[in-house]
C-alpha cells in the first residue's frame, strides 16, 4: 500500500504532527510519499525522516507562492485556490509515479471550501485528513462569538464533509462532532496531543533556571505574543498592591514585531523585576525544566478561542491552570477542573486567581481527565484508519 501524506507549512505543530503521521502509517503501509514545498524538502525534518525510514519513504517538492492580500476575504479565497491546486498537481504527480492508494492530510484546514465546491483534489482514491480550525459552531455551542459569513462556512463545511472520497475527518475539538451529530459516520474526535513526565525536582529546576525558590512561578510557554494576555498579568505584578511572592517565566519564541517583545526585555532588566525571560523555542529536557519549576501556567488568551497543546501539557506536569474563560481552554478547565478560569480583561478577576494561587489550595484538580491525549492514541487513530480501509472496510468511492 502506498500512502501520500501532502504537508504545505512544516513550521510550528505541522513539523510534530507530520513526524508521527508517517511513523503511524508505516506501520500499515509498504511505502509513504510526503509531498511538501521545495524549500522544505530539504529540511532538517525530512532529512531525519529520510534516514530514519530509508527506502520506505520519497519526498516530493513542488513550489507554491502564497502571496498575501489586502483585501481578507480575497486573500482567504486565493489562498484555498492555490492550496487546492497545490494538493491537486502534488497528487497527480506522485501517482504517476506510483498509484497512490490512500491520503492522508495533515491539515485538512488549507482548502476546506475548495474541496466542498470543486470535491477532492485526490481524483477517485480514498482520504482522510485533520481538522483543527472550524469555527462557524462557536456561538452556538457556547465557545465563542460568530464569525463571519458563519451560515455560509457551515455549509461549505458540510459540503467538504459530504465529499464521497473522505473516508474520515478527525477534529480536535469534541464539541463540533456533537454540534454535527449526523455525519458522526466521518467525524471522530482526536484528542490534542502532548506529552511531558516531569523527572525534575522543582527546587533543582529552578536552581538551574535562576528562578527564587520560594516564590510562586506562573509559567507563559509556546509562542509568546500580545495574543496569550500576558499584559493583563504584567498590569497586576506591577500593581502597587500586587502581592509580591510571585515570579513570572516566560519562556519561547517571542514575535519581534510585537510590543509585548519590547515590555519583557525593559522588566527583565531592572532589579527585582520578578522575571525571567527564555526568548527561543526550547528542546524536551529543557521543558521538562521549565515545567518543574512552575506553581501554575497562564493562558489567558484574547480572542483564541481553540484548543492549546499547552493546556495539556499543564495537566500532564500537574500544574494548574489561570486561563481565559472563553473557548475551549475555559471549557476545559470548567469541565476538568484544572484550575482557574476568569475574564482576562476584568483586573479583579485576574487578581483573586493569582491570590487563589498564592494562598496555596487543597482543591482536587482533574488532572487525568486529559491522560488520553496522548502521540500513542494518536498514532494508533491514523493506523487504525488505513488498516479499516485496507482490512475489509465497507467504505468504497
Amino acid at each position: 500500500m502506498h500512502v501520500l501524506i501532502p504537508e504545505i507549512v512544516l513550521t510550528g505543530h505541522h513539523a510534530v504532527y507530520l513526524d508521527r503521521i508517517v511513523e503511524a502509517a508505516l506501520t500499515v503501509a509498504d511505502k509513504v510519499t510526503i509531498a511538501v514545498r521545495t524549500p522544505d524538502a530539504s529540511s532538517s525534518l525530512v532529512a531525519k525522516l529520510q534516514e530514519q525510514y530509508k527506502n520506505r519513504l520519497e519526498v516530493f517538492g513542488l513550489d507554491l507562492e502564497m502571496e498575501p492580500s489586502r483585501i481578507r476575504l480575497v486573500g482567504t479565497l486565493v489562498r484555498e485556490w492555490r492550496c487546492y491546486i497545490w494538493l491537486k498537481r502534488a497528487f497527480a504527480i506522485v501517482d504517476a509515479r506510483q498509484k497512490v492508494d490512500f491520503v492522508f492530510v495533515p491539515y485538512a484546514d488549507y482548502c476546506p471550501h475548495a474541496i466542498g465546491l470543486m470535491g477532492s483534489p485526490f481524483s477517485d482514491r480514498p482520504w482522510g485528513g485533520i481538522s483543527m480550525r472550524a469555527s462557524f459552531h462557536w456561538h452556538k455551542t457556547g465557545i465563542g462569538p460568530k464569525p463571519s459569513l458563519a451560515a455560509v462556512r457551515e455549509m461549505l463545511f458540510r459540503l467538504f464533509l459530504a465529499n464521497a472520497e473522505l473516508l474520515r475527518l478527525f477534529v480536535i475539538d469534541e464539541m463540533l462532532v456533537s454540534y454535527l451529530r449526523g455525519s458522526a459516520g466521518k467525524l471522530r474526535y482526536l484528542r490534542d496531543p502532548a506529552e511531558l513526565q516531569i523527572h525534575q525536582d522543582r527546587l533543582a529546576a529552578r536552581t538551574a533556571l535562576g528562578v527564587p525558590l520560594e516564590s510562586k512561578v506562573v509559567l507563559v510557554y509556546g509562542a509568546i505574543s500580545s495574543r496569550k494576555g500576558v499584559d493583563a498579568l504584567l498590569d497586576c505584578f506591577s500593581n502597587e498592591n500586587a502581592p509580591r511572592n510571585f515570579h513570572l517565566l516566560v519562556v519561547g519564541k517571542q514575535d519581534p514585531r510585537d510590543p509585548l517583545r519590547e515590555r519583557l526585555r525593559t522588566l527583565e532588566l531592572k532589579d527585582q523585576a520578578g522575571i525571567t525571560v527564555i526568548d527561543k523555542y526550547v528542546d524536551d529536557f529543557q521543558e521538562q525544566l521549565v515545567f518543574s519549576a512552575t506553581d501554575a501556567v497562564w493562558l489567558g488568551y484574547r480572542e483564541h478561542y481553540a484548543m492549546s497543546g499547552v493546556l495539556v501539557l499543564a495537566a500532564k506536569a500537574r500544574r494548574p491552570v489561570l486561563g481565559t474563560a472563553k473557548g475551549l481552554i475555559g471549557y476545559y478547565i470548567k469541565k476538568n477542573r484544572l484550575g482557574r478560569a476568569f475574564d482576562v480583561d476584568n483586573s479583579a478577576e485576574v487578581r483573586s486567581a493569582l491570590d487563589w494561587l498564592s494562598a496555596g489550595t487543597e482543591e482536587k484538580f482533574g488532572f487525568e481527565g486529559m491522560e488520553g491525549h496522548t502521540w500513542g492514541n494518536f498514532r494508533e487513530a491514523i493506523a487504525a484508519l488505513l488498516k479499516e480501509k485496507f482490512n475489509g472496510s465497507t467504505w468504497s468511492p
